[in-house]
C-alpha cells in the first residue's frame, strides 16, 4: 500500500492510467481524476446510479470537462441501486470492455457504495485475473460532517431499505444453525443497529477502527460506546483494527472468527480500504456471507475530499490476505445437490 499526495499523482506517480470510478454527489468522486491530470488519463469509465435522490449534474458536468481536457470521452455505465444485479452487469461490461491491456488500471473506490466496491473486487477476481497492474485508490476524507461542530449532528445516512447479501458473496447458509454477525461500523451507526435487528444473530462481533487522524478520535470513542451496547445483549466481543490498514483489517476479522463453524455474516461499513480487504477475505473463505443495507437517505454534506490518496494492488493484497484463509468444514448442500443432479457419486 502506498500513500500519495495530489502533487505526486499530478507528477505521474500512477502512470498513464485507465480509471474506473463513479459519478456521485461527493466531491471525492472527482478528486483522483482531477489529480491525475490530462496527460495521464488514457480512459475513464464511471458507474452512475440513475435513481440517486440528489442531483449529480454539477459533478457530471465537471467530469466531462476533465475528460475533454484529456482528449477522451467520459464513458458512463448507468445502474440502479434498487437492483444489485444491474450493478454487477455494469461492472462485467466495464471489465469486458477494457479487455487485455498493458496500461495500469486504477479503480477509484472513494465515492462508490460499499456494495459496489465489493462487487468490483469480486468481478476483478473472477473476470480479470490476468491484469497484473490493477490498483484500488482511495481519497481519504479531509473532513467529516460538513460544518457541524457537534459530533452528534454528523451523519452519513438514515434508514435502510433492506438487508441483502452482496452479489458474489452469498456464502453458505444452514437454516437452524447459529449465526455470528461481524459488523465494522463507520459513520452510519443506525445502519449497524438496523442490520442487527433484521438479522437477529446469536452473536455479534464489532470491529472498531482506530482513527488514522487525531481529528477523528470522536468517532472512535462513539463507535466503542455503540459497540459495547450492541454486543452486551448478544454474547458479543469488540476488537480493533487500523482504519486505513487493509491487511490489519483482514487479520483482525479472521482472528475474531477463529473457531466459528456456523453461519457467518459480515457487514463492512467503515472505510473502503477495510471494506475491500474484508471482501477479499470473504472470497478466500467462501462460506462467509457479506451483507449490505442500502440507506434511505444520504447526507450530501457528510464529507469533503483531501489531498491525500492511498493505492494498493489487487494481486498484492490478495497474496497478503491468503494466509488468513481457512479450510471450511461445512457442507455446501447446493453443491451436493448439483452432484446428484449431474448423476455423479
Amino acid at each position: 500500500m502506498t500513500d500519495f499526495t495530489s502533487r505526486q499523482i499530478a507528477d505521474g506517480a500512477l502512470g498513464e492510467i485507465i480509471l474506473i470510478g463513479s459519478i456521485s454527489f461527493e466531491s471525492r468522486s472527482l478528486a483522483l481524476a482531477e489529480a491525475v491530470g490530462p496527460a495521464s488519463l488514457a480512459r475513464w469509465i464511471c458507474l452512475k446510479n440513475r435513481d440517486i435522490e440528489m442531483s449529480v449534474e454539477q459533478i457530471e458536468r465537471r467530469a466531462n470537462e476533465i475528460a475533454a481536457e484529456a482528449g477522451i470521452a467520459l464513458e458512463i455505465e448507468e445502474t440502479t441501486r434498487r437492483d444489485p444485479l444491474s450493478v454487477a452487469d455494469a461492472i462485467r461490461r466495464i471489465l469486458e470492455a477494457i479487455g487485455e491491456t498493458s496500461r495500469p488500471i486504477v479503480v477509484d473506490v472513494s465515492a462508490m457504495t460499499h456494495e459496489t466496491a465489493l462487487m468490483v473486487v469480486a468481478g476483478v477476481s473472477e473476470l480479470a485475473p490476468s491484469w497484473s497492474d490493477l490498483r484500488y485508490a482511495y481519497n481519504a476524507a479531509g473532513q467529516y460532517g460538513g460544518n457541524d461542530r457537534d459530533s452528534s449532528q454528523r451523519w452519513l445516512s438514515r434508514g435502510i431499505q433492506c438487508v441483502r447479501s452482496v452479489v458474489g458473496y452469498s456464502g453458505l447458509w444452514s437454516p437452524g444453525d447459529k449465526a455470528t454477525l461481524v459488523a465494522l461500523p463507520g459513520f452510519d451507526l443506525e445502519r449497524v443497529r438496523r442490520i442487527v435487528d433484521e438479522i437477529e444473530p446469536d452473536r455479534v462481533i464489532v470491529g472498531v477502527a482506530r482513527p488514522s487522524q487525531p481529528e477523528h478520535e470522536w468517532m472512535y470513542a462513539r463507535n466503542h460506546e455503540v459497540a459495547r451496547s450492541i454486543t452486551a445483549a448478544r454474547d458479543g466481543v469488540v476488537f480493533e483494527y487500523g482504519a486505513l490498514d487493509p491487511i490489519d483489517a483482514a487479520r483482525q476479522v479472521a482472528k475474531a472468527l477463529e473457531g466459528v463453524d456456523h453461519n457467518v455474516i459480515i457487514a463492512p461499513l467503515n472505510t473502503k480500504v477495510s471494506t475491500i480487504a474484508v471482501g477479499m477475505l470473504a472470497l478466500a473463505n467462501s462460506d462467509w456471507q457479506v451483507c449490505y443495507a442500502p440507506a434511505l437517505v444520504y447526507n450530501i454534506h457528510y464529507s469533503k475530499h483531501s489531498e491525500c490518496f492511498q493505492a494498493f494492488g489487487h494481486d498484492e493484497l490478495v497474496a497478503s490476505i491468503a494466509p488468513f484463509a481457512r479450510a471450511s468444514t461445512r457442507i455446501d448442500i447446493a453443491a451436493v445437490d448439483r452432484l446428484f443432479v449431474a448423476g455423479e457419486d
